[in-house]
């Protein structure tokens, strides 16, 4: 039976004919989700950045056709502090309180649809927060 035809659900067969339909709709989702999955993997592995934001201390490559992230030396300074604050500390919190004291702030993303998300140092002094 052709998928564009109609078929009568109200029949035994013509409710087979759905769910087999709809078996191979759910089995071809799962199968490219899982290539998806797969391409993400190995991309990784090859360490090329996948989108979505960058972390602190690097910033996406200037030529935006390759997949990679460059060191940002500003922000690098300021995640190793973080990771000194944490050794001194031994305790989240309390690196966070004092990371707060010393203005280390997440890094601030603007996105083309005008939407900012974090907090960077210029911003919490611009805001006095």
């Amino acid at each position: 039976m052709s998928v564009t035809q109609a078929f009568n659900t109200s029949s035994s067969m013509g409710r087979l004919t759905l769910h087999v339909l709809l078996s191979f709709a759910q089995l071809e989702r799962e199968v490219t989700a899982e290539r998806i999955r797969d391409n993400i993997a190995i991309s990784k592995k090859k360490g090329l950045w996948m989108g979505g934001l960058p972390p602190l201390g690097y910033d996406p490559h200037p030529d935006g056709s390759r997949r990679e992230l460059v060191d940002n030396e500003a922000e690098a300074t300021a995640v190793r502090a973080l990771f000194d604050l944490y050794l001194e500390h031994g305790c989240l919190s309390a690196t966070a309180a004092v990371a707060a004291s010393r203005g280390l702030r997440s890094k601030l993303h603007l996105f083309p649809s005008g939407r900012a998300q974090g907090l960077s140092s210029a911003a919490s002094r611009s805001t006095g927060s």
